[in-house]
């Protein structure tokens, strides 16, 4: 039994049924007394009724198995699943956290959050992150037609993978965490952070003089699983699911 385990980028959808099939099957087998979910459970979500198209994948059952054996899961949003937070509270069994929420680990003061934040290089996407999250914009897209908001979002997911492609041919560093956003959360006081959105596994340590800030990234699921972070007995440690 692990006292808190991290997911995040599952990237769940319904033209991706074995990804979805590999999660409920590591919700199923876990043992944890929180899970976290970290941003990006869905490749895209757009609005309380995108739920129905999840009714008959066994993940909001396995999800509430998980919390009526136990279990606290929190969930915040990401890049492509932001309006998770505008879904009506009976959808999730499960309770939807701002983006970012704090915790206590081994390191102090430690910050749960997607990541996308800490993207500030990426100018284009600080800026498009800045108006898609205004709430005039959120509800005018919601009052739109189910079928009309999720042909536009299927459209805005193939035109972000065309410009992460791009901008990683160009720069790669635009795709990278900032040192002036981790910068700023050493000044907060904070100790480590936990995190997706870079789609890759990693673990590394950020240093301003003496003080340093880990840093945890977890990476995005397959239908083969993916991997997931466990806080237990005042250890961090990055564990592997295959189904």
């Amino acid at each position: 039994m692990f006292d808190a385990a991290f997911v995040s980028d599952v990237h769940l959808s319904t033209d991706a049924p074995a990804r979805t099939a590999a999660f409920v099957t590591f919700l199923r087998r876990l043992q944890t007394r929180k899970l976290y979910i970290l941003g990006d459970l869905f490749d895209f979500w757009v609005g309380s009724d995108h739920a129905r198209l999840f009714h008959k994948s066994g993940l909001f059952d396995a999800l509430a198995r998980l919390k009526n054996g136990g279990a606290d899961i929190f969930i915040l949003p990401g890049n492509r699943d932001f309006l998770i937070s505008n879904t009506a509270p009976h959808i999730f069994p499960a309770q939807i956290l701002p983006e970012t929420h704090t915790i206590n680990s081994p390191y102090g003061r430690t910050l749960l959050l997607h990541g996308d934040q800490l993207l500030l290089n990426d100018v284009e996407y600080t800026v498009f992150r800045f108006c898609s999250r205004r709430k005039a914009l959120r509800l005018l897209y919601l009052s739109l037609p189910f079928q009309l908001r999720l042909a536009i979002a299927r459209i805005m997911r193939q035109q972000s993978k065309s410009a992460v492609k791009r901008k990683r041919f160009k720069n790669p560093r635009i795709l990278q965490f900032s040192h002036s956003a981790l910068s700023s959360l050493l000044r907060q006081g904070f100790g480590c952070v936990i995190c997706g959105h870079i789609h890759t596994t990693s673990k590394f340590r950020f240093r301003v003089g003496n003080n340093a800030l880990h840093i945890y990234v977890l990476g995005q699921w397959t239908q083969n699983g993916g991997d997931f972070l466990t806080l237990n007995r005042g250890k961090l440690v990055f564990h592997t699911f295959r189904p």
